[in-house]
């Protein structure tokens, strides 16, 4: 069981986005703090950070009328465990996306060394008050939320992150869109999730959670046989159990991640196309390059240049 030893931290209806994340970054320091990006407007706060801590930190996140999201850029450390004690009270690891709806406490404690992360700070929009999937229906699946599982969730928080580390012309206006896109894309993911409560012979998530594990190690992709061994099932059990947990296929999910690696790879090291494709397991630049056109519509390289090209201001 965790022991927070700061003090809880709680933010009523009134307070604002910008003060409320200052008041967070104060009170949970993030250890030492290489580089922060930034941007407030009237309903977020969106940082991408880079820092390192030398021991761990805990404590209490509850908020009436603010989501927060955090996305490790780097993996999460050894030691980082998060929890909802008023839905369930064993911690679960945290995963690379964390989501802490509105309304709901989280408790969590930070692990040690280098962190790179981008979260995100964001009001509840009016509407959302009474989407049943944000509120006391979703404490039986508040679990996946301490390691959310979605690409077009990651794919949103990625597109963010470049928009707070290269600000440009409407950037405010951009990321308001996009957090909201962001809002129905995880009310989605929950909503499968509450579906599938209702299956029997699903897959549980201490599996789900081995298999994204393997897939996100360095190398060529798992097999099918290797991730039924990994989960103690056989091939066919897996791939059923893995299809009515998450609405789509194995080979579907590893594409997915693959291809969530090769985006974070391309927009967050110096690594040459060559070695993204060599870190991915591809048998060469060219059958790399191949893929994520067909995924993402571009070439490695063009992928590269629009992430690191400098808006105009």
């Amino acid at each position: 069981m965790l022991e927070p030893h700061i003090p809880e931290i709680s933010f009523s209806k009134e307070s604002k986005p910008a003060h409320s994340t200052s008041l967070l970054i104060d009170r949970f320091p993030s250890g030492q703090r290489l580089a922060l990006n930034r941007v407030d407007t009237a309903a977020l706060t969106s940082v991408v950070s880079d820092y390192v801590r030398d021991d761990f930190r805990s404590g209490v996140w509850h908020s009436v009328d603010m989501h927060f999201l955090d996305f490790s850029l780097s993996g999460r450390p050894e030691g980082a465990w998060g929890y909802f004690p008023d839905s369930f009270a064993e911690p679960e690891r945290v995963g690379k996306m964390l989501f802490i709806p509105a309304g709901h406490r989280y408790a969590g404690q930070g692990g040690i060394g280098r962190q790179r992360s981008i979260a995100l700070f964001l009001r509840s929009p009016r509407g959302f008050d009474d989407e049943p999937v944000f509120g006391k229906e979703m404490r039986p699946v508040l679990r996946h939320c301490v390691h959310l599982h979605s690409s077009r969730v990651v794919d949103l928080m990625l597109r963010i992150g470049r928009e707070t580390r290269q600000p440009g012309i409407a950037t405010e206006m951009i990321l308001e869109g996009l957090s909201l896109i962001l809002l129905g894309e995880i009310a989605r993911v929950l909503h499968t999730y509450r579906l599938g409560n209702a299956y029997k012979g699903g897959l549980a998530v201490r599996r789900l959670r081995l298999i994204e594990d393997r897939i996100r190690e360095e190398g060529a992709p798992p097999t099918i046989t290797e991730l039924a061994t990994l989960c103690g099932m056989s091939r066919r059990h897996l791939l059923r159990a893995f299809h009515q947990q998450t609405g789509q296929t194995i080979g579907t999910f590893v594409q997915q991640i693959m291809i969530e690696r090769a985006r974070q790879l391309l927009s967050e090291s110096d690594d040459s196309i060559k070695t993204v494709a060599a870190k991915l397991g591809f048998s060469s630049p060219t059958s790399f390059a191949t893929a994520f056109r067909r995924s993402c519509g571009l070439s490695p390289q063009q992928f590269r240049t629009r992430c690191t090209t400098t808006p105009t201001e």
